[in-house]
């Protein structure tokens, strides 16, 4: 429940940058001295793909912001609330936006990232001999070394890198997605041995707790979807909307070969999402291709309706005319629906929309329903 702001909140709250570094911010906001254990604090950095992403909630006056790209701008903002009694706050008074800048890289560092591209390996090589802590850097595009070398299939890159020290697992800016999860969607099967070679960690999550097995689905590599499944990769993994790498390919319009490989290896097509959508209902509903609603509806538990008492003449005639009515606003209710899916499908599989949402959480007491980070971390509709 939200409530007007309270008197003691109408004066905005002072936001100022106390220093940066190459990845990361410090900052401090002030209330004239006002001290009061009610208040709650929420820093906010705006994005490209959302309006304003919550870094930090909690009753510090000071925090440091960590995991931003270097040589960046970062416009940022701070908001106080009050408690107003259990489980009731006033309304957010936002302070000014300030503009903050993050420290440029350092040489070497450039001269890393230029080695990778150029696939430089005995570069790579000589560098992480003099600086092996120095691997795990991040460019001001959120990539770190491997990430890039991945990316780009850079061969040499990759075994010069891992080989040198390189941590295996290192997610990359803004969505977080791992070496692996990029080797997977893009198909790049001798990267991704050399990461399975090191021990790699197929159940790590991105922001949207997607796992490698859900981006080779997203990427409609079939033999990387194989890859994954035969090293252990949960078939049933579900990322933050509920959805399985079964009801991804869905989503996103995989091929029935994909689809029939996962339930092979045990898929579960009556898994539900947030929504209480399954696999079936969701290829239904966006209209997929008869022969992988038919492999959904194969392996899809029957749900039994609940029989009911036959109508008599006169509720026969009330339901006749009635009946178009209803019909209609199903049909409208459909087509909102199926609007708003494809456009949630749309943010969220799209592989430059997130931002990487590491939240520092700081004595949060409120009970049920959902928090502002709850609600930053979910996409605009």
């Amino acid at each position: 429940m939200s409530l007007p702001p309270a008197p003691l909140l109408q004066h905005k709250t002072i936001l100022t940058c106390l220093g940066s570094e190459r990845n990361s911010i410090l900052l401090d906001w002030s209330r004239g001295g006002i001290e009061d254990p009610s208040l709650a604090y929420t820093v906010q950095i705006e994005d490209r793909a959302y309006e304003w992403i919550t870094k930090y909630w909690g009753r510090k006056t000071k925090a440091r912001i960590d995991g931003l790209g270097p040589e960046d701008l970062y416009t940022v903002r701070v908001g106080v609330s009050k408690e107003i009694g259990e489980g009731n706050w006033c309304e957010e008074v936002w302070s000014d936006p300030i503009v903050v800048a993050t420290k440029f890289d350092l040489p070497w560092t450039f001269y890393l990232f230029q080695d990778v591209q150029q696939n430089a390996a005995a570069n790579v090589v000589a560098f992480g001999k003099k600086r092996d802590f120095c691997l795990d850097v991040y460019n001001k595009y959120g990539d770190t070394p491997l990430t890039l070398a991945v990316r780009e299939r850079k061969d040499e890159s990759v075994e010069a890198l891992v080989d040198s020290g390189a941590d295996i697992s290192l997610p990359g800016k803004p969505l977080r997605k791992t070496p692996l999860m990029v080797a997977c969607f893009g198909g790049y099967k001798a990267a991704a041995d050399a990461l399975v070679n090191r021990g790699v960690n197929w159940d790590m999550v991105d922001s949207n707790r997607c796992q490698a097995l859900h981006y080779a689905v997203d990427g409609c590599q079939l033999e990387m979807v194989r890859y994954g499944i035969d090293r252990g990769a949960d078939v049933n993994a579900q990322d933050k909307f509920g959805w399985t790498p079964l009801m991804r390919g869905v989503l996103i319009g995989c091929n029935l070969k994909i689809l029939s490989l996962l339930i092979e290896n045990g898929a579960d097509a009556d898994l539900k999402d947030q929504n209480g959508m399954r696999a079936l209902d969701l290829a239904r509903l966006l209209g997929c291709q008869p022969d992988i609603v038919k492999l959904l509806e194969e392996h899809t538990t029957v749900v039994v309706q609940e029989t009911k008492e036959l109508p008599t003449q006169e509720d026969d005639l009330c339901e006749l005319e009635d009946q178009g009515a209803i019909e209609a606003r199903m049909e409208e209710e459909e087509d909102i629906h199926a609007a708003e899916l494809m456009k949630k499908v749309d943010t969220i599989l799209a592989i430059n929309v997130s931002d990487d949402q590491l939240i520092e959480v700081d004595d949060w007491p409120r009970t049920g329903g959902m928090s502002p980070i709850d609600d930053a971390m979910m996409p605009s509709s």
